[in-house]
Parts: structure tokens; C-alpha cells; sequence
């Protein structure tokens, strides 16, 4: 089948879904206190009438450690991405992995079905991996997809990932690819990843082993420079996001970074769609520089989209000080994230000698503080205060509001656990938490003096709550609150 050819990009496909499978589980930095001992994960592939399967991929998609080793450490796990062959006898072998880590392992093969096992190196059993034949499933049983990924000159792709809610595949080197499902369905709703085209593109697929043919997008290409007081500016990291409401992907960010004649370029860009183009704050923080975001419309496949020119400018300074209402001996170990309010982008800095937390490069928007403790989301033993008035209710451990100056903000924890949002997805919660809410009106205006907007009975209080912080100005506990808690402590 050619197998050998395509090892090195389906390879590569494999790795950066568990890269991708991993930032969604788990924090960036690595540490190597889970390679402790070393084991194999070996087994046998067969056929469901007893052959063996000679060449199946067998592949390492993600490989977690077990809840109860998990600490508050940041950590992830080298040995994701790894993969085999299966010998001419089906036997296979991943040697010298992490025996404490629970791995997923998904195994394909030529014309059967692949499949997706859970099992940990410490078991020290042989796995028997049974594959069904594609040729066992009916044609008219609703659970079987197949079809062709074409590149945007019409040649087929090969090594596209075509991914569902569950199970995924990659197309061979006639762009062909055949995917099984557990439930049967009219439609298939996928997503297609491919190299040198539009990141993402989704496609509904009609049952059957033919009929499915899937043309990918090149995309266009949105261009334009980074100035400062008329001078091209290099070494600037922008961002680029889709702000279209019916976007599902939200998480795909467009990265470049300008030259040192301040251009810059990205490349397979989503055709007629709205975009928004920020500088990153970590790339000008340095500098206290920042620059207005700016909203625009793609132009169409193929084509060119130039943008206006970006300019820097000089940008404010929030400092953050953080105060404990019982003066605990021993201050926990706390991060603050300040994060820009619907757009991917955030910093984190460390405490100054006097304890006090120093952002640059904050550009005149709304913006979210967030409190935690470092490898949790919440601030372990402590709280923020009630009487904040840019409390967010829906994130009970951030602060929501708008910075158009700089800022120097005194923030109260208070000893106990961190509420939980309480946040309402299907219509009847939602009824519920307006009746709620209106009833416990008075007692979200009377901490901060805050109104609570109610616009019908589909509305969401504490939706409108959010909006309204976004458009106040960021706030701190006050000095006179700061008084009585010296004056009560003494």
C-alpha cells in the first residue's frame, strides 16, 4: 500500500494532535518526575477472522499521568506522539515507556476499521487488537463515510486529518479516506486540517463509500507593517482571530511576527470572513507600547488583503497589589493573569520584591484579572472579596473591566473557598437563573453598588452583569475599605 512514504507525515499528524490533545488537558511546562520506571507497551494485531495485520500504525495519542499522582505541578508527558509498525506477524512494540502514565493508543491499518484502546505500560499485558474489515460494514448502515480530500489545485491530499467528535482518520496518497462511527447518522459534520490551506475547514459528509468529494481552500493572504511614530518597528508578534459568531473553532489563532522592514504576512487566511488583528502584549510589553486592534472582512480565495497600518503607541501600566483580610503568616503562592476581554491573549508576570504584580503594555480595552493558585484555577484557602465592584460573577475569581489610564489596584482575599459560577447553558436553567437572580437583586446592588440589567424573561442577569463590567472602568477595593480593615485587624 505504500505504507513506508507516508510514515513521516502521518507522523507528523499524529504529533500535532496529541501537541493539541495536550494544551487542552494540561499545562506547557514539563517536568520528569513521571519517568520514573520503564515498561513496554506490546501486542498483536489481528483481523476479526483471526489474520494477522502486518503494517498497522499503532500510535501513542495522548499519555496523562493518574489523577492521584497529578499535583498542583505543571507538567506533560514526553511520551505522547510516540508510534510502531506491526510486524508481518501483527506483533508490535513501544518500548521504554513511563509505566505510572495511562496512554490512548489508536491503531490503523489498510482497509479496516481503526480503533482507539486505553491501557498503562505497568499492566505488563499483551494487548490483542481485533480490527473489523471495511468491507463487513453494510453499505446503507448510516455509520460508514468515505470520500476524497482534493488540495486547492485539485490534486488529492495526501495526509489530510479528517476529524469528528470521535473518531478520526487521514487520507492516503489518493486523497481517499473511510471513516466508521458508532451511532448511525444522515450527516457527518468533520473537520479537515491540511498544510498550505485554510486552517479548519468543515465539511458535512453523506453516508457511504462514495459521492463525498471534499475541495480544500487556499485561503487568502492578509498583509500589512508595524510603525511607530512613522518608522517600521520589527520583532512585533501579531495575532489574528476569527470574530464571526458562527465560528466554531474558536481556539485557531493565526501567529506572525514582523520584519525588520515592519511587514508582515499570514498566509491561508479563511476567505470572506470577519478577522480581528492585535499585537501581542508579551512581544511590546518591554517597551509599554501597544496598538488598536483592528477589525476587518477577508477578501475572496486567492486574493490579497491588505491591512491598514498597524501603529504603536504608548500603552498603560496595571499594577496589582494583593491584600489578605486575616494577614496570614505564610502568603500563598498566587499568579495573575491579565488577559484582553474576547481576544486569545494574556500575560502572567511575577511578584516584585514588595509583593506587587506590574503589567505593561496593557492596551485602552476591557480586560479580565484572574487570581489563582499556580497549577489550579482558583485561589486555594482564599476568595475574592464580595465588596469589589468589578467582581465578575460568571468568573468569581477575576476582575472584568475596562483600563484607559494606568492603574494601581488593591485586591482583597477573603479566607474561604471560591464560589463557583453560577453559569446557565439550556433555556430552563436559564429561565431559573433570571428568577433567581431577580430575587436576589438587592443583594448583588447592595455590596458594590452594581444594577443588574434584566431584559426579559430569555435574558441573562449575569450575561448583562458581564457586559456592563467590560464597559466600566477596572476597579480596586477602596482606600477607606482598606482603613477599616487595618483599623479591625489592629
Amino acid at each position: 500500500m505504500g505504507l513506508e512514504p507516508t510514515l513521516c507525515a502521518r507522523s507528523r499528524t499524529l504529533q500535532h494532535i496529541a501537541s493539541a490533545c495536550l494544551a487542552m488537558v494540561m499545562p506547557s511546562v514539563c517536568i520528569d518526575t513521571v519517568r520514573v520506571n520503564a515498561a513496554d507497551i506490546h501486542g498483536i494485531v489481528t483481523t476479526n477472522d483471526g489474520f494477522s495485520v502486518a503494517g498497522a500504525v499503532v500510535s501513542i495519542v495522548s499519555a496523562s499521568a493518574p489523577s492521584a499522582a497529578r499535583a498542583p505541578t505543571r507538567y506533560c508527558a514526553p511520551d505522547c506522539g510516540r508510534h510502531t509498525i506491526s510486524s508481518a506477524d501483527g506483533t508490535f512494540a513501544i518500548r521504554g515507556v513511563a509505566s505510572e502514565l495511562s496512554c490512548t493508543i489508536h491503531i490503523e491499518a489498510k482497509d479496516c476499521i481503526s480503533r482507539l484502546l486505553w491501557t498503562s505500560p505497568r499492566a505488563g499485558q499483551v494487548l490483542r487488537v481485533t480490527l473489523a474489515a471495511t468491507q463487513s460494514v453494510p453499505d446503507q448502515s448510516r455509520r460508514q463515510f468515505a470520500g476524497q480530500i482534493l488540495r486547492a489545485d485539485g490534486q488529492p491530499a495526501k495526509g489530510a486529518v479528517i476529524s469528528t467528535q470521535h473518531p478520526w482518520t487521514t487520507s492516503d496518497r489518493e486523497g481517499k479516506f473511510f471513516i466508521v462511527t458508532d451511532v448511525p447518522t444522515a450527516r457527518l459534520a468533520v473537520t479537515v486540517d491540511f498544510e498550505d490551506v485554510v486552517k479548519g475547514q468543515e465539511f458535512q459528509l453523506m453516508p457511504g463509500r462514495i459521492g463525498n468529494t471534499l475541495q480544500l481552500l487556499a485561503g487568502t493572504t492578509v498583509s500589512g507593517r508595524v510603525h511607530k511614530n512613522a518608522r517600521p518597528v520589527e520583532g512585533v508578534q501579531l495575532g489574528l482571530v476569527e470574530r464571526s459568531p458562527t465560528a466554531t473553532n474558536v481556539d485557531a489563532i493565526y501567529e506572525t511576527t514582523s520584519d525588520r522592514d515592519g511587514r508582515f504576512t499570514i498566509e491561508h487566511v479563511g476567505p470572506n470572513r470577519d478577522f480581528c488583528l492585535f499585537t501581542k502584549m508579551a512581544s511590546v510589553a518591554r517597551q509599554n507600547l501597544a496598538a488598536i486592534k483592528k477589525d476587518f472582512r477577508s477578501g475572496r480565495d486567492g486574493q490579497m488583503t491588505e491591512v491598514a497600518e498597524v501603529n504603536l503607541h504608548p500603552a498603560h501600566r496595571v499594577c496589582v497589589r494583593l491584600v489578605f483580610s486575616d494577614e496570614p503568616e505564610h502568603t500563598p503562592d498566587i499568579c495573575v493573569v491579565l488577559s484582553r476581554a474576547g481576544i486569545p491573549d494574556s500575560q502572567e508576570v511575577d511578584a516584585d520584591e514588595d509583593g506587587t504584580f506590574v503589567f505593561a503594555g496593557v492596551p485602552s480595552e476591557s480586560i479580565v484579572l484572574a487570581f489563582q493558585t499556580v497549577g489550579l484555577r482558583w485561589v486555594h484557602g482564599y476568595r475574592l472579596s464580595p465588596q469589589h465592584y468589578s467582581l465578575d460573577y460568571l468568573r468569581r475569581t477575576a476582575l472584568c473591566g475596562r483600563v484607559d489610564e494606568d492603574l494601581d489596584l488593591n485586591v482583597l482575599l477573603e479566607p474561604g473557598p471560591s464560589p463557583r459560577a453560577p453559569y446557565a447553558t439550556t433555556k430552563t436553567a436559564r429561565k431559573a437563573a433570571n428568577v433567581a437572580a431577580a430575587q436576589r437583586r438587592m443583594i448583588i446592588q447592595q455590596p458594590n453598588g452594581a444594577r443588574v440589567i434584566v431584559q426579559g424573561p430569555e435574558a441573562n442577569p449575569l450575561v448583562e452583569r458581564q457586559r456592563q463590567l467590560e464597559n466600566e472602568p477596572l476597579r480596586g477595593i477602596s482606600a477607606e475599605v482598606l482603613s477599616e480593615l487595618h483599623q479591625r485587624n489592629r
